[in-house]
């Protein structure tokens, strides 16, 4: 290991992507961030999380989840379909089903 003599420029975490999958048993959140200047903007490196998550974030992601399904679910059965911003196509398993 070799000791830097400069300062560390790294003094932020930047969220990149979320993903989160509550179909299994219990709820996956993983979290895709970068190691960044706050000043700067630049990255400096990347890292992932899907573990040890405080009960507040838990909290808070399940009023994401219920707002979201609230939205989807006015989208579906009060306001009908909408148009996205990312493709939205169905896709189709072997068996026909759509998949997730």
């Amino acid at each position: 290991m070799i000791k830097a003599d400069g300062t560390c420029r790294i003094d932020s975490v930047t969220m990149g992507e979320v993903t989160i999958n509550t179909l299994g048993q219990g709820v996956t959140l993983v979290a895709k961030y970068a190691l960044t200047n706050s000043e700067t903007k630049e990255r400096y490196g990347a890292g992932n999380r899907n573990t040890n998550w405080s009960e507040s974030t838990l909290e808070k992601l399940s009023a994401l989840v219920e707002a979201m399904e609230t939205d989807i679910v006015r989208d579906i059965f009060v306001e009908g379909a909408t148009t996205g911003s990312v493709d939205d196509t169905a896709h189709l398993n072997p068996d026909g089903v759509p998949g997730l």
